[in-house]
């Protein structure tokens, strides 16, 4: 085996011998040889480059738009929170209304007439441009009754 690898190299050796009439002509062939593998490594490098930047260019958006996908996945829970909040706290709010004009209209029948309709006269409320006013009594030291005018804006 040893002895047919030395025999095939002998004869590259004289098969390059014969093909090259001088050495300026073989080191010319060979210098175009050199030439053109740089070129296909050359270009082969910077297809590899390319292909890098843009893999990495893809990762850099899938990295951002994962982040931005948790955020919105996050922000939309807090807003399921805060709905639910929201309508479990308006029912709470309507269920305290309701309690309170039943209990108005219990002493409202509990009372009589007259001082029925003077406390519906003095519990006056009204809106005016989103705006509240409350008139309400309020006695004075002399217990005498003077009338105040609230305005909440």
């Amino acid at each position: 085996m040893e002895g047919e690898k030395q025999l095939s190299i002998l004869c590259q050796k004289q098969g390059r011998a014969i093909q090259f009439s001088s050495k300026a002509a073989r080191d010319k062939c060979l210098q175009k040889e050199i030439d053109d593998l740089e070129r296909v490594l050359s270009s082969s490098l910077a297809q590899e480059q390319k292909n890098f930047r843009m893999n990495l260019n893809s990762l850099m958006l899938n990295a951002v738009f994962n982040h931005h996908k948790s955020q919105r996945d996050k922000l939309q829970d807090e807003h399921k929170s805060l709905w639910k909040n929201e309508t479990e706290l308006s029912a709470e709010i309507e269920k305290q209304i309701a309690a309170v004009e039943k209990a108005e209209n219990c002493l409202d029948h509990a009372t009589a007439g007259d001082v029925r309709g003077g406390l519906n006269f003095v519990r006056v409320s009204e809106s005016i441009d989103g705006q509240s006013k409350q008139l309400r009594i309020i006695k004075d030291e002399n217990t005498k009754l003077k009338f105040l005018m609230t305005l909440r804006i």
